[in-house]
């Protein structure tokens, strides 16, 4: 496209106010300024528009640019200011690294049923909030129970909501200086996710803190998520009296939901190892 010829003003008239300028439709305002001698000298000092000479019109933004412009350095700026802040509640609300890659983005679809309920489950927090709706995930060893759980609050803290994937043997091993506190997050979140219920250590200290962190949940009147390997059954029946208070207060505040399939870590595995064959060794498993 051929460049089209720059405008120059007479130096004579360069200080004047008889200069054609180009206007903005919108505010009025000229999109077109002269370089006078004295914005020479200014630019010069500061390095600015160094190619534009003395008499040489030069595109100026009038107030709708500048007022966009300022709009969107706002908008850069609360895009920042709110990634970070949910960055802050990741980090404060999944201690496990690995856990914080754990999304519906990132899941291979092993369970499609369960991803289908997990997500209805996050897109309608507002509700399940408001109603006090917790889940229980049951089902064998690498089902994916964790995954979910933890692909849920992901996705609300996305959403800036205050949620924590934490473990009861994690808040039971908390030192006596910072429990207050861990106890204190547990109650004012959103949503606690608590994982793999059950593997608690079988003492009398444990239990109570165990106790304290599930009744935190139940007072607050807020929903949480129970991954364990246990069936309801086996939560509903056992005899340890310090035992049934926690899982009582669990299937009341809970709706079990069974993780069926085969294990997704085997399935990971044998996928991982049929391209590392196939890479090496040109093989494929059958």
């Amino acid at each position: 496209m051929e460049q089209q010829p720059k405008r120059i003003i007479p130096l004579c008239q360069t200080d004047t106010h008889h200069c054609e300028l180009k206007t903005c439709p919108v505010c009025g305002e000229t999109i077109e300024q002269v370089m006078t001698q004295h914005k020479r000298d200014f630019c010069d000092k500061f390095g600015y528009l160094p190619s534009v000479k003395v008499g040489e019109i030069f595109p100026a933004p009038c107030r709708c640019e500048r007022e966009s412009e300022m709009a969107s350095r706002e908008r850069e700026r609360l895009q920042k200011a709110a990634k970070e802040r949910v960055n802050r509640m990741r980090e404060r609300g999944i201690a496990d690294m690995q856990c914080r890659s754990m999304t519906f983005e990132n899941d291979a679809g092993y369970n499609l049923d369960i991803r289908a309920k997990s997500l209805r489950y996050a897109e309608n927090f507002d509700k399940m909030l408001a109603e006090n709706i917790g889940l229980l995930f049951t089902g064998g060893v690498g089902t994916g129970k964790t995954f979910f759980a933890a692909c849920i609050v992901n996705a609300l803290i996305d959403k800036g909501v205050f949620a924590m994937l934490t473990s009861l043997s994690r808040v039971i091993n908390t030192d006596r200086d910072n429990v207050e506190h861990v106890l204190r997050a547990i109650e004012q979140a959103d949503l606690v996710a608590f994982d793999d219920v059950g593997s608690e250590r079988d003492t009398s200290f444990a239990y109570e803190r165990a106790f304290d962190a599930i009744d935190a949940r139940v007072r607050a009147r807020k929903p949480m998520i129970i991954t364990t390997n246990l069936t309801p059954e086996e939560l509903g029946n056992v005899t340890d009296i310090k035992l049934k208070r926690i899982y009582d207060r669990i299937l009341g505040a809970c709706v079990p939901i069974m993780v069926n399939g085969g294990s997704a870590r085997v399935a990971e595995q044998r996928k991982k190892t049929e391209s590392a064959r196939g890479l090496l060794l040109g093989e494929s498993l059958e």
